[in-house]
């Protein structure tokens, strides 16, 4: 499922840069297994071109890791995804890449990371 929100021509930076679907897929399924960390991202600022194209999402994100003998620990940063309208009228992500904070975000950046999943 994660795939089908990629660009065929997606462009993720990290440590490095992977390119396309698959290969992203692939290095982010580690993240994605049940053995993964817990991840949650909310888009703290949302901005449209005029033309409608592509948009960019920023905000925070929360990794909570567990380590061999069950002690969590939480890592915070913040992501910037870019998405590209398509032709189906379905947006999909061109541009990612995040970075670590080097200290826990203030209160009420962390409450938005909190609040319910759900969309209304």
């Amino acid at each position: 499922m994660f795939a089908t929100f990629i660009d065929s021509d997606a462009r993720f930076v990290g440590s490095s840069v992977t390119h396309g679907p698959v290969a992203i897929a692939e290095a982010w399924s580690g993240f994605l297994s049940e053995r993964g960390p817990t991840i949650k991202w909310r888009p703290q600022f949302v901005e449209v071109l005029e033309d409608g194209t592509l948009a960019l999402t920023r905000g925070p994100y929360r990794m909570i890791t567990t380590d061999e003998n069950g002690e969590k620990t939480e890592h915070w940063g913040t992501f910037n995804s870019v998405w590209r309208l398509q032709a189906d009228g379905e947006w999909k992500v061109v541009f990612d890449a995040g970075n670590a904070a080097a200290e826990p975000p203030a209160e009420e950046v962390q409450a938005l990371l909190d609040q319910d999943d759900t969309c209304s």
